[in-house]
C-alpha cells in the first residue's frame, strides 16, 4: 500500500514500508487531461462558457506539464493540481471510462 506525500507542491509516493520517494507520473496523467480537453473541443458542441472553461483547464495542464518536464514541480500548487486530475479523473488515471 503506498502513502501520498508532499514533495514541493506535487505529491511524491511514499512506499508503506518507507525508503525513497518515487515520483507520482504526472507527465502521462496531464498528457492525457490535455489530449482530452483538446479533443473535447475539436469534437463536441459546447457553449461559450464552457468552452472557456475548457480552454483554462487546458491552458493550466499545459502550463504543469511545461514546469514538470522542466524539473520545476515546486511551481505548481498541490491544490490546482488536484482539482484538474479530480476533472478528468479517467484520463488522469491512463484509463477509458467506458462502463
Amino acid at each position: 500500500m503506498l502513502r501520498l506525500a508532499a514533495v514541493g507542491s506535487i505529491p511524491a509516493r511514499l512506499p508503506a514500508t518507507g525508503g525513497t520517494i518515487e515520483v507520482v507520473s504526472d507527465v502521462g496523467d496531464l498528457t492525457a487531461v490535455v489530449t482530452e480537453i483538446e479533443s473535447r473541443l475539436a469534437n463536441e458542441q459546447v457553449d461559450d462558457q464552457d468552452r472557456e472553461s475548457l480552454l483554462h483547464d487546458r491552458d493550466r495542464a499545459t502550463l504543469f506539464l511545461a514546469a514538470v518536464r522542466s524539473g520545476r514541480r515546486e511551481l505548481i500548487r498541490q491544490d490546482l493540481y488536484f482539482d484538474l486530475l479530480e476533472r478528468y479523473p479517467a484520463q488522469a488515471q491512463g484509463g477509458n471510462d467506458e462502463s
